[in-house]
């Protein structure tokens, strides 16, 4: 299973093949959670209430993330990276809202931005962990 194993000392990569659209993939991720026994799922998709906006307390910007969810009292942060130019800056309040939070931030990244996504982690100090996608 895609989320079986989630670790939080440090980054850990998951495989599956995808070939969807954003919509699908986040579909699969639900059913995904739901299947590991995660509580108030949240995604913007018929059914399922929309995540809550995340807000920076220094520059106010307001992040609503693609995908969160509840496991053993904690918060799951999920985020699909399928652009070119991802947006650090919203990775980097995420990541700080998980830290105070006690939470878990997760990356889903196509195989071929891997490399280059963490070394944006490192190069940015954000911590993230990341779900490679295949994509075809």
């Amino acid at each position: 299973m895609l989320f079986s194993n989630i670790h939080e000392d440090h980054i850990q990569t998951h495989r599956t093949m995808i070939s969807m659209t954003r919509e699908e993939l986040l579909k699969t991720a639900v059913e995904l959670l739901n299947e590991e026994n995660f509580s108030e799922v949240k995604a913007d998709l018929e059914g399922y209430h929309k995540p809550e906006e995340i807000i920076s307390k220094i520059t106010y910007k307001r992040i609503t993330p693609d995908l969160t969810a509840i496991k053993d009292g904690r918060i799951y942060v999920f985020t699909i990276v399928l652009e070119d130019d991802p947006d650090i800056d919203n990775w980097y309040i995420i990541s700080n809202y998980v830290q105070i939070n006690k939470g878990v931030f997760y990356l889903m990244v196509p195989q071929d931005k891997k490399k280059e996504i963490q070394k944006m982690l490192r190069d940015y100090r954000i911590n993230a962990q990341l779900i490679q996608l295949q994509v075809s």
